[in-house]
């Protein structure tokens, strides 16, 4: 691997004021953070500010001591507790302000440096607020920021614990049922779309022949299966499911993978065709 020195004061001025990590928080492009809390980070996000969780006194001194604050503000729980809102609290700057809807379509609001409302995840965290803050504070703060409260994040899942297992993707007897009369009404509909393509009865649509026809009614119905399943598993494994949450705050996953993992895989397509070879 070479090694590029930079000789000139120009060249030098380049790297240590425009190649430095920090001013390359937003894309030049187009505007949005690409260096952000991703995944963990996000996962322990939602938990430390999600509504009900709440911290002793020494768990919030540590979890405050990591980023390097030595003074506890006054408790806002029972028998002198700290809320998770209260603690991310310390990390904003006094003037930030934020109104956004969240993946969970969830209202999240921040007032004067306060989280009153919500519990934090990557789209409030990727978008107005990162941005915002680079933009008022500048880049230094907003770097200070991200490691501060990317390792708070951290060492909060330690403290309230994170897991899944293959029993978070089993569904309930009665899921399963529910997904077995999806898949059983979708073979019906196609055994009998089968039978019209056979008996030259099906209605051909326009510009396309007999056979692509079938294909694309197909094809409809299998997406519509797919979308149908994914509606039954998702209320079967509930909101409180650990493998859903990480899937619906965009930390890691998506629910076509818990999809796939506790009913279906659904139909494939290549180039937007049922596999034909």
């Amino acid at each position: 691997m070479n090694l590029h020195i930079m000789q000139t004061e120009e060249a030098q001025a380049e790297a240590r004021h425009l190649a430095k990590v920090e001013k390359q928080l937003l894309s030049p492009r187009h505007g949005h953070a690409i260096i952000k809390p991703q995944e963990d980070h996000v996962s322990g996000l939602y938990f430390f500010t999600k509504d009900g969780t709440y911290f002793s006194k020494s768990e919030a001194a540590a979890l405050l001591y990591l980023v390097n604050i030595t003074e506890l503000p006054k408790p806002d729980g029972k028998n002198g507790t700290f809320s998770g809102k209260l603690l991310f609290s310390e990390l904003l700057p006094s003037d930030t302000n934020l109104k956004v809807r969240s993946r969970l379509g969830e209202e999240i609001v921040i007032k004067n440096g306060k989280l009153i409302k919500g519990a934090v995840e990557s789209k409030a965290t990727e978008g107005e607020l990162l941005e915002n803050m680079f933009v008022m504070h500048g880049p230094e703060v907003t770097k200070i920021f991200i490691d501060s409260v990317t390792r708070m994040a951290l060492e909060a899942l330690s403290l309230l614990g994170l897991s899944v297992s293959l029993k978070d993707y089993t569904l309930s007897p009665k899921g399963a049922d529910k997904v077995k009369e999806i898949t059983s009404k979708m073979d019906r509909e196609i055994d009998n779309l089968i039978m019209q393509y056979k008996n030259k009865s099906l209605e051909r649509a326009p510009g396309m022949s007999l056979r692509e026809t079938l294909e694309g009614l197909i094809m409809g119905i299998t997406s519509q299966t797919r979308e149908d399943v994914g509606k039954a598993v998702e209320v079967d494994l509930g909101l409180d499911n650990p493998s859903v949450i990480m899937a619906k705050i965009g930390a890691r996953g998506s629910m076509l993978n818990a999809i796939q993992m506790s009913a279906l895989v659904a139909q494939q397509t290549v180039r937007s065709k049922r596999i034909t070879r």
